[in-house]
């Protein structure tokens, strides 16, 4: 009769699942920033604050390393916007400047040169988003997901911040409750958190990767205010195509300024570095604690993303780590 209640356990626990799959990015996002914080937050209240302050201190913390660094960018980006609409360019001098870039510049201004022989004005752009609306909208309802899954992230991750006692003793006896192996269930427990760990020190160590050299390639290239768009890259870089976003738009902001050469620059050599922390360093990270070959991590990540779409990104590699590490376990009381 028990192993019946088991099975009607995970069934109803399988149907909540799917009824939250749609904010399942987000869910898994806020649980990965407590969890990355909570050691912090203990240390707070060891020092006296209450706990109720020490989660909002953590929060508070997360809020603003997500939400300033897109704020300035905005900020920094949109008059940039405005006065390229207003002042734009004219072709000869783009196709000039274009010329001029080392081995590619004739190559890039012959083809460049249909795109923008007319001169760009209200009209064409009118004309542009008319033809373009329903990308435009696509875009626009991006924009808005990634803003309400920032929100639901952060709500989250105050949540699990402020019970997190309560639910690591509740996920204990979960655990317990459907093996009924005590040695196994704090087996499992520590080489999960172990993956867990591991995989968040990959997305962060990617981070910092894409926030430094970004950062670099940006400071070279003077980019203004290049130090809020390094951390605004650094913070996003979990995000697919979220480091893309903000070195689009500071190749947006070099080209307002009519600076060609350091704008392509800027977008090829920031590129080149966040697809080398995805395929290199993210893998090599991830693995690093729990000594997982590097093409496994790798295919971790990758397989993830496939199977799952962009919870992928944490759920792939933490399954294959745990998995991993059960073996592990499994061959040592063999030997």
């Amino acid at each position: 009769m028990q192993a019946y209640k088991k099975y009607l356990v995970l069934i109803i626990v399988l149907l909540a699942a799917y009824v939250l799959s749609p904010f399942a990015v987000p869910i898994i996002a806020g649980i990965c920033m407590s969890v990355a914080g909570i050691p912090y937050q203990i240390v707070l209240e060891k020092r006296g604050f209450s706990p109720r302050v020490a989660a909002w201190i953590h929060t508070l913390f997360w809020t603003v390393l997500l939400a300033l660094p897109i704020w300035l960018v905005i900020e920094s980006a949109a008059p940039a916007m405005i006065n390229i609409l207003r002042h734009p360019p004219s072709p000869r001098s783009i196709l000039t400047t274009l010329s001029g870039i080392p081995v590619v510049g004739a190559w890039i201004a012959s083809h460049a040169a249909a795109t923008i022989a007319a001169p760009l004005s209200s009209e064409k752009l009118a004309a542009w988003a008319s033809n373009n609306a329903a990308a435009l909208k696509m875009y626009a309802h991006h924009i808005w997901i990634l803003l309400a899954h920032i929100g639901i992230a952060l709500l989250v991750a105050d949540a699990v911040s402020r019970h997190h006692p309560a639910l690591g003793t509740a996920l204990r006896r979960i655990v317990l409750w459907s093996s009924g192996d005590e040695a196994f269930t704090h087996s499992l427990l520590a080489i999960t958190t172990q993956a867990v760990r591991s995989v968040l020190l990959g997305l962060l160590g990617g981070a910092l990767f894409d926030g430094v050299l970004v950062g670099a390639v940006m400071a070279v290239a003077q980019v203004p205010s290049w130090p809020v768009w390094a951390v605004a890259v650094a913070v996003l870089s979990s995000v697919p195509m979220g480091s893309s976003v903000v070195i689009i738009l500071a190749f947006a902001v070099m080209l307002a300024g009519q600076h060609w050469v350091a704008a392509v620059s800027v977008l090829i050599l920031s590129h080149v570095v966040t697809l080398s922390a995805d395929f290199l360093i993210k893998p090599r990270l991830t693995g690093a604690k729990t000594h997982t070959p590097f093409m496994i991590a790798l295919l971790s990540i990758l397989g993830g993303i496939e199977v799952f779409g962009l919870i992928g990104l944490i759920i792939g590699p933490v399954i294959v780590l745990t998995t991993a590490g059960l073996w592990k376990e499994w061959e040592t009381q063999q030997s």
